[in-house]
């Protein structure tokens, strides 16, 4: 039996997390023992740098304590499952260790959904044979040869008012800042036609996607449903729509373009809502694609590169090219939001960073040495700003906080860790909800945008920002800056240079009001795309 190791996170936890990782480096001996963790709502946002202290130094079984749950607000809570979640799928950690995380997790669960302690206990392990069939299950989809979209249909009705439910689906369950700001533009124009509208949106993790509808206050307005079971009921809704990521290289959206050609074959409604297109790699994800393409009835794509992606997979000319929904949801925000400006002298630059994936990434370099060589930088481009505008401080933001699909979190940690000097860094570690993703990023004088919704959040919000193309030369993000004139501030991921990154993020603060004016221009402008491509599926708003 293991000798338990009672670890304290209290107080300056940076100083904390210092210490125990200088402790362990001195005496080796720890990897024996199991470090015992209370977690506290001071401390929840900190269990990740733990572990990965931890695993540095070969321990992968942590014990942790919680105190009643009443403790901690629905973001932490939320923070709390996302965190056991990972752990109860890590690979590294034996089997009866993730078995008593996912009993945790569990236990999280049901204090969020309001479920009583006296519940059922969660499921045990799989039985061999049950693990036998759930391979063989995967096995035959992986294998099974892609379905026939059959004959395109002409929708029974496509009128907004008419409609009575609607199936949304799209990568919701793994939803970014991004994605929330398109679900919740689409819901806007939805229930701004038809108040009544009863609407389910489909989840590869349901658990996130109800988050996001508590974020927004829908309440039973919105359903969710899981991915994997949607297509079985696709052709009870009078339209199916397609909003939240692109067409892209994943097998999920086989499942996506089962829904389609189920409600191609009953006769509803299948509308594309500010859909990209690509990357797509495999020819079975090619034909699903083309199946999603050649049996949409309605709809409009991000950008005209998307637009001539799904013409050469077959989609009709009833599609359009317009931009990414969620500059009208963030435009909106900003008109209504007044936010009050800083007094206390310092300038605020906001980044908002990705890891590169094998997405974008087709080379065949370790994913990992590329983004810990890409960390050091982007540390190196914030030094630089450190010299040349001491008045500086960065706030590192989050796009995606949830383990499944990267959380942009963990990066910005390994960011941080390469920095030294008198540069004030402050890393989000806690999870934030859109809103506050919104709020913090309209305070700050200029921003390093990535992530594809951090430049449209930074466009519609006036917020001057350096931008790094990850996608690639016909990618979204060269795309979005040739859209609006913004290639003098662009820097390639490929060639990033962190001397001529430095230059142009000086040159964003310089120009910052200048830019400001351009954004805004530019903002009303793509919003009158959607406006457009809105009247178009849904008819000119009451």
């Amino acid at each position: 039996m293991q000798e338990r190791m009672p670890v304290s996170l209290k107080g300056d936890l940076d100083q904390e997390l210092k210490r125990m990782a200088e402790v362990l480096q001195q005496n080796p001996n720890h990897s024996s023992s199991t470090p015992l963790i209370e977690v506290t709502p001071e401390n929840c946002a900190y269990l990740d740098d733990l572990i990965s202290v931890f695993s540095q130094h070969g321990i992968h079984q942590v014990e942790f304590i919680l105190p009643e749950l009443e403790q901690f607000s629905a973001n932490q809570l939320f923070h709390l499952i996302g965190f056991f979640d990972k752990l109860s799928k890590a690979s590294e950690s034996p089997v009866e260790v993730r078995a008593g995380y996912a009993k945790t997790l569990w236990a999280l669960q049901n204090h969020q959904a309001g479920i009583a302690a006296g519940a059922p206990q969660p499921p045990g392990k799989q039985t061999n044979l049950e693990k036998a069939l759930n391979l063989a299950r995967r096995y035959a989809r992986k294998y099974l040869p892609p379905p026939s979209a059959g004959r395109y249909h002409n929708p029974v009705t496509e009128k907004l008012p008419e409609w009575e439910s609607v199936l949304v689906t799209g990568w919701y369950g793994t939803e970014t800042s991004g994605d929330k700001a398109i679900l919740g533009e689409l819901l806007h124009r939805l229930w701004g036609g038809n108040p009544q509208l009863k609407v389910t949106v489909t989840s590869i993790d349901p658990k996130v996607s109800r988050k996001t509808s508590q974020e927004f206050g829908w309440g039973d307005q919105l359903a969710v449903v899981d991915l994997n079971h949607a297509g079985r009921e696709a052709d009870r809704y009078d339209a199916v729509i397609f909003g939240g990521g692109p067409i892209m290289e994943t097998a999920k959206l086989e499942q996506v373009a089962e829904i389609f050609i189920k409600a191609n074959a009953a006769r509803r409604a299948r509308v594309l809502f500010g859909c990209g297109v690509g990357p797509i790699w495999s020819d079975r994800i090619r034909h699903a694609a083309a199946q999603i393409c050649r049996t949409a009835s309605a709809g409009f794509f991000r950008d005209a590169e998307s637009l001539g992606f799904a013409r050469r997979l077959g989609a009709g000319s009833q599609l359009e090219a317009a931009c990414d929904p969620s500059v009208a949801f963030v435009d909106r925000w900003r008109k209504n939001h007044a936010t009050p400006g800083r007094d206390d002298g310092r300038m605020l630059i906001s980044t908002l960073l990705r890891e590169q994936t094998r997405e974008f990434y087709r080379d065949s370099n370790p994913l990992n040495g590329l983004n810990q060589a890409f960390s050091a930088k982007i540390a190196q481009t914030l030094r630089n700003l450190s010299d040349a505008q001491p008045d500086a401080e960065v706030q590192m933001l989050a796009m995606h906080m949830y383990w499944r699909g990267m959380d942009d979190r963990l990066f910005n940690r390994k960011i941080a860790a390469e920095l030294e000097g008198n540069l004030p860094v402050s890393v989000v570690r806690e999870y934030l909800d859109l809103f506050s993703v919104l709020e913090r990023l309209s305070r700050s004088d200029a921003a390093v945008a990535m992530r594809y919704h951090s430049h449209l959040f930074s466009i519609a919000l006036g917020v001057p920002f350096l931008s790094i193309d990850y996608t690639g030369e016909r990618g979204k993000v060269a795309n979005l800056m040739g859209m609006i004139g913004y290639q003098d501030y662009l820097e390639e991921y490929d060639s990033y240079d962190s001397n001529s990154a430095s230059e142009k993020l000086m040159q964003v603060i310089s120009e910052r009001e200048q830019i400001r004016t351009n954004l805004l221009a530019q903002t009303e402008v793509l919003v009158h795309k959607l406006e457009d491509a809105f009247a178009d599926l849904f008819g000119a708003p009451a």
